[in-house]
């Protein structure tokens, strides 16, 4: 395999980089710009450059982690949502268009309206928000163009360069003794970006393609989950607001809880509290 991530400075893509080289795939890691696990700039908004990039590398797989996910800044400026999150899947289509080459596409539990106890693959997708309109959007693309793995997932957390998930976010109020402000109704599975990534090179190596859903299994509220990182990581005591959505400044639709389950295979995410007390000197740092 010789995998081509895009978004390598980013939360899976990097993680995606660093779990492949360690099993021995020849990765490159690209991104908008050089940091990270990115060696070599791409603006996926270019065809022309996303042409050149893959004619360098030559691939036979191309990972597509780079997206616009602010789900609240899609809502407020879908055009942006559009050209990052659906226009540039289509210049990847177009360019691998009559190739081998197998896209790997990481989409999101939003495509589905949490009116059911938990969503299996071949669900019917309802989404809610314009990113999760956007994101159903791109799968589409792929899925029609072929030999494309699209993974569903959700809530990620992990080792980031920029700081930014969730996990990061309860750490700094902790640290800082603010307190957060949580929707009290939403509920999902946060998914670690190490068993994510580790899982999805498994699937690659199975030549699997279509859409399948990797999450984790726990279902938590956010101020549950918030409290399972304080309580794992031992960080300073963490002061929590459940809040209404609009209080805790969201501003698209979302389902209240969405709950993946797959039909496709039977790998297992660790529990949440081992991942994060094997992970505090990571998240600490």
């Amino acid at each position: 395999m010789k995998l081509l991530v895009v978004g390598a400075s980013g939360l899976v893509g990097g993680e995606l980089c660093r779990r492949a080289r360690a099993q021995g795939v020849d990765a490159i890691g690209v991104a908008r710009r050089l940091r990270g696990e990115a060696t070599a700039a791409l603006d996926l908004s270019s065809r022309a450059d996303l042409e050149r990039v893959v004619d360098a590398v030559q691939p036979t797989h191309v990972a597509l982690c780079a997206a616009y996910a602010h789900v609240d800044g899609c809502e407020v400026d879908p055009a942006r949502s559009e050209r990052e999150n659906v226009a540039t899947i289509r210049n990847v289509v177009q360019v691998l268009a009559g190739s081998k080459i197998t896209a790997l596409f990481f989409s999101t539990d939003h495509v589905f309206d949490g009116t059911k106890p938990f969503f299996v693959e071949r669900d019917a997708v309802h989404p809610l928000s314009i990113y999760a309109c956007h994101k159903r959007a791109a799968e589409e693309l792929l899925l029609a163009r072929g030999n494309a793995l699209v993974v569903r997932t959700a809530w990620v957390f992990g080792a980031e360069l920029a700081k930014k998930n969730f996990a990061y976010r309860v750490i700094a109020a902790a640290r800082a003794g603010e307190s957060l402000k949580l929707p009290r109704a939403q509920a999902g599975c946060p998914t670690w970006t190490g068993w994510l990534t580790a899982s999805v090179l498994t699937l690659l190596d199975e030549k699997m393609t279509g859409i399948v859903h990797l999450t984790g299994d726990e279902p938590l509220t956010k101020a549950e989950w918030a409290r399972l990182i304080a309580k794992s990581l031992v960080l300073p005591p963490l002061r929590i607001e459940e809040v209404s959505e609009r209080e805790a400044g969201q501003v698209a639709p979302r389902p209240e809880q969405v709950v993946l389950r797959s039909e496709r295979h039977a790998l297992h995410q660790p529990p949440l509290s081992d991942i994060l007390a094997g992970e505090r000197a990571t998240f600490l740092s």
